[in-house]
């Protein structure tokens, strides 16, 4: 992920190629978010293809921290899609912090 600055990306809608994000690759401002950022930033999260699986967790990821004010934890994940948290790693290489770079969320406290 870039340093904290502004990414572009002459491929993308002028709404999708501006992303502000921290040193982390988290965006700065979760409204940003757009599906151009997921297609942008994936292969920097080691994802190849997108996929329907992908798609449906970092929907879900970024639903469930608007409605709850909290990401997932890990077996809300696997619920969702019906598979184990072992599959969940193989679509998301580098971790479920990946899952929440890509759905826009804040970078965890934690971290």
């Amino acid at each position: 992920m870039e340093n904290e600055g502004f990414c572009t990306d002459e491929g993308l809608s002028q709404e999708e190629s501006h992303y502000q994000l921290d040193d982390m690759g988290f965006l700065l401002s979760p409204e940003q978010w757009a599906p151009g950022f997921v297609e942008r930033f994936a292969g920097e999260e080691g994802i190849g293809l997108l996929t329907g699986s992908h798609w449906s967790l970092i929907k879900y990821a970024r639903s469930f921290f608007l409605s709850n004010g909290r990401s997932p934890m890990p077996p809300e994940y696997a619920r969702q899609i019906g598979q184990s948290i072992r599959h969940i790693q193989e679509l998301f290489p580098k971790g479920l912090l990946s899952i929440h770079r890509l759905a826009g969320l804040p970078q965890p406290k934690s971290c």
